[in-house]
């Protein structure tokens, strides 16, 4: 077996105390015991998954063999393997405001090394337009060795696949203390390759209290009690849960969800 601290990753053999080279320490505000998402087994067969009532609501799926199920993606995903194959590539960094207005390309090496700009642990007084993020905006030609070993939630069965339906994946890595404030889309799945990443989800039609450009963090610290309208109780409300390797979280269509990164996390999103 592994020392501690080490990994077999594509065995997906690991010591509990080996975070993939990423720094897992985060300040306590950021972490929480609550959870009001169901946890249940991930199906899998993708009728069973989708003809589920579970679908209505945010839910967090587990992988049968937990952080295993991954474990390819996980291997390649440590830190220093991504230096070594991807270090010189140039990557997307996003603004961690709800519309993402800023663009910014940096070496991947940069991104990862500058712990004082990217990197670093965040406070709550950081501007979201002055927090750089990457997630999406991927190529995916070129980090094929990334997209390709992750292993996606069975929403589609082969039959669906070969006749056009597809998924797109995103891919992000976020400094502790970094997410995206509350935002909507379509529906999709979310899983922490490494770190962890806490969730808030609002309902459909909940539209939730928060500044677009401030991060989430901030809210956390300034507007968690008052997010959503006063005639709805705060647990009839709000969805609020941590999810960490070897969980699946299902996000809803156009329902307000807003990210928070415990630790320095690696992720994958796949919107169906």
């Amino acid at each position: 077996p592994p020392a501690e601290g080490q990994c077999d990753g594509a065995a997906g053999n690991c010591s509990p105390d080996w975070n993939g080279g990423w720094d897992p320490s985060a300040a306590p505000v950021l972490d929480t015991t609550f959870c009001n998402i169901k946890r249940v087994d991930l199906p899998k067969d993708p009728s069973r998954l989708r003809s589920s009532s579970l679908l209505k609501h945010p839910v967090i799926f587990r992988r049968k063999t937990g952080a295993q199920g991954n474990a390819a993606a996980r291997k390649a995903c440590e830190k220093e393997e991504l230096l070594r194959v991807h270090g010189g590539d140039t990557v997307v960094l996003s603004s961690a405001n709800t519309y993402s207005y800023g663009k910014l390309r940096v070496p991947l090496s940069q991104y990862l090394e500058h712990g004082r700009e990217y990197m670093r642990e965040h406070g709550p007084d950081a501007l979201a337009n002055e927090t750089w993020y990457m997630f999406g905006d991927n190529d995916h030609g070129g980090w094929g060795d990334v997209f390709d070993a992750y292993v996606q939630p069975p929403y589609y069965d082969e039959r669906e696949l070969l006749s056009g339906r597809e998924t797109a994946l995103s891919f992000g890595i976020g400094g502790s203390g970094t997410g995206v404030p509350f935002h909507v889309h379509g529906g999709g799945f979310s899983e922490v390759l490494w770190g962890r990443k806490r969730w808030f989800l609002t309902a459909e039609g909940v539209v939730p209290r928060f500044d677009p450009n401030r991060t989430t963090l901030y809210w956390l610290h300034n507007d968690y009690n008052d997010t959503v309208p006063s005639n709805l109780s705060f647990l009839q409300g709000i969805y609020d849960c941590v999810i960490e390797p070897g969980e699946v979280l299902w996000f809803p269509a156009n329902w307000y969800h807003a990210t928070l990164n415990i630790g320095q996390t690696v992720f994958m999103s796949t919107f169906v």
